[in-house]
């Protein structure tokens, strides 16, 4: 009974709403089940057994400061609408399980070197396994595309990559090969560590100041197949805010959605000046599993860079100067002679 066996704490924490963060047992010896943040690491010292809910939600290195000498679980939604990345599997996950197979070595009587055992559920908890709504929720949503990555056939030298504008028109039309190239794009997000929700893949669609970029090897035209990806970027503009606006927003402590680093940079230094610059944030950028530390991340952020400074020329300029000395022939005749692939980028060369 409650009071007489244990008691709950409620927070008085206005942003919790009275959820209860610790709950006192004392029926055979006194225990205690408290809900800490994560930052809060040194409040674990006398701790037992810790539980870590969605943890590939919290930044690594602070899962990381959570391990100590106690019993831990670590749980984390890995694919679906509730997935939150595959961080926790793809580096702290992987580092425990080859840290656990390292012989224990005793030091002064304390012995380090621990157990690590990993459970996988895939059985569906809210409906029957294979469920044709959770599949096309799925394909609809790219939210299970961690199969989607192709084996690259080479990899080029970074030097002779190109970066190619992705038109979101196109990659959202539903094309069989847009749809390919949409769910090889995800399959990166999703193996590069970022969480793939709804909202994400909302924002990437028609966010009208998120703009995607594609570093793509030597293409061969003889060839009708799909490029391989060797990296994806997708960025954000930012910027072109009115000084009285600015001014609205620091006085009144408003912090609008978007334009991140314009309002941290107003707010940090009081600059009303600085908002009113534009410019562009990588919000992500994602390798090729089998193509990382090989430089093609570096190539692909240099061409943005030579892109946005002006110093490349999209091929649409070309195209358009080729196609003026053509005759002229009907829109649906010229529809017919592009694929989706072609529809959907843009190359930007020097």
């Amino acid at each position: 009974m409650e009071h007489i066996d244990f008691d709950v704490v409620k927070s008085a924490n206005a942003e919790f709403k009275g959820a209860t963060v610790r709950i006192n047992i004392y029926k055979h010896r006194r225990q205690t089940v408290q809900y800490i943040l994560p930052h809060e690491h040194e409040k674990l010292s006398q701790a037992e057994l810790l539980v870590v809910d969605e943890a590939a939600g919290i930044p690594l290195q602070l899962v990381k400061s959570l391990l100590g000498p106690y019993l831990v679980f670590l749980s984390s939604t890995v694919n679906g609408y509730e997935g939150t990345g595959r961080s926790l599997s793809l580096k702290l996950l992987q580092q425990l399980e080859e840290q656990s197979r390292v012989p224990a070595k005793s030091t002064k009587g304390s012995v380090s070197g621990f157990l690590f055992k990993k459970i996988e559920l895939s059985e569906s908890i809210r409906y029957d396994s294979g469920d044709p709504i959770e599949i096309w929720l799925n394909a609809l949503l790219c939210l299970d595309v961690s199969n989607a990555i192709p084996i690259l056939s080479r990899l080029p030298p970074p030097s002779e990559c190109d970066l190619y504008y992705v038109n979101r028109d196109t990659l959202f039309s539903y094309h069989k090969d847009s749809e390919i190239f949409l769910q090889r794009m995800m399959a990166l997000y999703v193996a590069s560590h970022y969480k793939n929700s709804p909202n994400d893949l909302q924002l990437m669609a028609d966010a009208p100041a998120h703009h995607l970029f594609v570093l793509l090897g030597p293409v061969d035209e003889s060839k009708n197949q799909l490029p391989d990806i060797m990296c994806v970027i997708q960025v954000c503009l930012e910027g072109k805010i009115s000084r009285v606006s600015a001014m609205k927003s620091l006085n009144k402590s408003l912090k609008p959605s978007g334009d991140q680093i314009p309002w941290k940079f107003s707010e940090q230094f009081r600059d009303l000046d600085f908002p009113s610059l534009s410019g562009g944030r990588i919000v992500r950028i994602a390798t090729h599993p089998s193509a990382m530390r090989l430089g093609y991340g570096s190539q692909a952020v240099e061409l943005l860079i030579r892109y946005y400074e002006g110093q490349l020329t999209p091929l649409s300029d070309i195209v358009v100067e080729e196609e003026m000395q053509t005759l002229p022939i009907r829109v649906t005749e010229a529809a017919k002679n592009h694929n989706g692939l072609e529809l959907s980028t843009s190359l930007f060369v020097v």
